[in-house]
């Protein structure tokens, strides 16, 4: 196949890998003040447990002493550590607001703003850093990543590509290239990056699993499952590769590999929704019925996309189980989910069949009459491309 021959930018050279977020290492950090000690804490009691209180009024107090930028930033850095985002958020404020060219604050608090999933908000805090320092790589590689998280896939490519020529090969960069390639169905360019990322980046394992998605869609199935086995190599328990490797491998027929690798996501991610919908798939299909339904209704607890967890359930009440209650039950919030982009065809036949399991329930079709549809195949939800580049390699 002549896409796996290896390819390279000749204008790409290579720089060192650029971090999505600025840690505080990135800025000279100054002594921070010395804690005032409150006149109330010096009064307390001699009792162990005023001890106590007056130990965590001092720890509460030296939290609250950085005036300076430097020391509002170290601050906000520990917040977002914490994943306290808006504790982060208004520490990274305070501290642009004494010092408005502070670019590793505006930095940083984008990246707090895109956690929140405030994309808006982390957008033109980029925007203001690119203002700040018009050359520094770093807000342009996350403004592109930003872009590509919005689905503006055009401006999220030429953005990386004006990296890329301006400054080199920036991992990063490559791999915002590669998602947006694949994310606009740009198979063959999408290869083409990620073939130069892994390249120079082999042990990016997120690269590899995005390579192995667009090889399966492209039908090349026996690389596919190569490229997601190179990814789980460099990231053991990496869950995205496990789930895409397993789902494949229930494509080819190879029920006990996928079930192998499905038990390793479960073990990997015990929330994670995609492992526990295949997991389902596999015991269905072995006629572990009480199995399936319990894996079904744990993957409806946790994932964000609801619906093939309740188009399975329906599917297993219904055809399976003989409980029409219960699978109208699910049919019709699978219904309501769907929206007015699913496919013309797909919604004629949800609607038919929630007539249809109405009818049984009202008592109205006699048995016989229902036994006619023949099982429906299972749906395993979208194919996963990792985490999300974050800017830095992962």
């Amino acid at each position: 196949m002549k896409l796996r021959k290896k390819t390279s930018y000749k204008f790409l050279s290579t720089i060192l890998l650029v971090v999505f977020s600025v840690s505080a290492g990135c800025v000279k950090k100054v002594p921070e003040a010395k804690p005032r000690v409150l006149e109330n804490v010096k009064k307390l009691g001699e009792e162990e447990r005023e001890e106590g209180l007056a130990a965590k009024a001092i720890e509460e107090e030296k939290e609250l002493i950085p005036t300076d930028p430097v020391g509002l930033f170290n601050l906000a850095n520990k917040k977002r550590k914490l994943r306290k985002y808006k504790e982060a958020i208004a520490l990274y404020r305070k501290a642009i607001e004494k010092e408005p060219g502070f670019v590793e604050a505006w930095i940083n608090l984008a990246a707090c703003y895109k956690k929140l999933g405030r994309l808006d908000d982390s957008l033109s805090a980029l925007n203001q850093a690119l203002i700040m320092a018009p050359d520094n790589p770093v807000p342009r590689v996350n403004r592109a990543i930003l872009l590509r998280l919005r689905g503006d896939y055009d401006d999220a490519i030429r953005e990386s590509l004006f990296v890329i020529r301006k400054y080199g090969n920036i991992e990063s960069a490559l791999l915002t290239l590669g998602f947006a390639y694949y994310e606009s169905g740009k198979d063959k360019m999408g290869i083409y990056i990620l073939r130069e990322l892994t390249s120079r980046f082999p042990k990016n394992y997120i690269a590899h699993n995005l390579l192995g998605l667009i090889y399966e869609r492209l039908g090349y199935l026996a690389d596919a499952v190569d490229e997601f086995k190179t990814a789980i190599s460099l990231k053991k328990n990496y869950y995205q590769a496990l789930v895409n490797l397993a789902r494949l491998e229930l494509k080819l027929g190879r029920m006990d590999d996928a079930e192998e690798h499905i038990a390793k996501a479960v073990r990997a991610r015990p929330r994670g929704g995609e492992g526990h919908l295949l997991r389902g798939i596999i015991m269905r299909k072995k006629g572990l019925l009480e199995e399936a339904e319990k894996e079904y209704k744990t993957a409806l607890r946790y994932l964000k996309d609801r619906k093939p967890a309740l188009y399975n359930l329906a599917n297993l009440y219904q055809d399976y189980l003989g409980k029409p209650k219960l699978a109208l039950e699910y049919l019709k919030q699978y219904a309501e989910l769907l929206g007015k982009d699913a496919p013309p065809e797909h919604l004629k036949e949800v609607q038919k069949r929630i007539e249809l399991l109405e009818k049984m329930t009202s008592a109205k079709m006699k048995p016989k009459e229902a036994v006619e549809q023949p099982p429906r195949g299972d749906v395993s939800g979208e194919k996963k491309t990792g985490e999300g580049n974050e800017g830095a390699r992962p």
